[in-house]
C-alpha cells in the first residue's frame, strides 16, 4: 500500500495538530512522553507551549493555503523539521537531552519532514515505477 500525497498531507497536519494540542494543554505530560522531566528542566512546559503554538501555526498554514501553494509550503515546513531533527541530534550529543528524548525528538522531526516532502512531491517524482 502506498501513501498518497493527500494522505501524507493529512498526516502532517494531524501530527502537527496533535503536538500543538498536547504541548499546549498538557506540556508537562507531553514533555514526559519525550523523556523531558519538568524537575530537571523547569522551563520545559513554557518551551513546550511555544513549540505547540508554532506547530499549530504550521498546520493552519497548510489547511488555509490554496492547493497550488501547498507543495512549496510543505517543503518549507520540511526544512523546519530538518532543523528540528538537527537540534534534537545536537541536544543529545551535547547532553542537553537524555538519549531517549533526543532519539524521540529527532525521529519525530525526521518523520514529519519525510511526510511533508512526500506530500509536496509532484506526481510520480518519488515513484520510479511511474517513470
Amino acid at each position: 500500500m502506498t501513501l498518497s500525497r493527500e494522505q501524507a498531507r493529512t498526516a502532517v497536519v494531524t501530527i502537527r495538530g496533535g503536538f500543538a494540542a498536547g504541548t499546549w494543554l498538557a506540556p508537562t505530560l507531553s514533555g514526559a512522553l519525550f523523556g523531558i522531566s519538568r524537575k530537571e528542566n523547569p522551563a520545559g512546559p513554557y518551551l513546550g507551549r511555544l513549540f505547540g503554538v508554532r506547530e499549530a501555526a504550521l498546520a493552519v498554514e497548510v489547511l488555509l493555503a490554496a492547493e497550488a501553494a501547498r507543495p512549496a509550503i510543505l517543503r518549507r515546513h520540511a526544512a523546519v523539521d530538518l532543523a528540528d531533527a538537527l537540534a534534537g541530534y545536537l541536544a543529545g550529543r551535547q547532553g542537553y537531552l537524555k538519549p531517549r528524548a533526543a532519539i524521540l525528538a529527532t525521529a519525530a522531526a525526521l518523520g514529519t519532514a519525510g511526510l511533508g516532502l512526500w506530500a509536496s512531491a509532484p506526481d510520480g517524482a518519488l515513484n520510479p515505477a511511474a517513470r
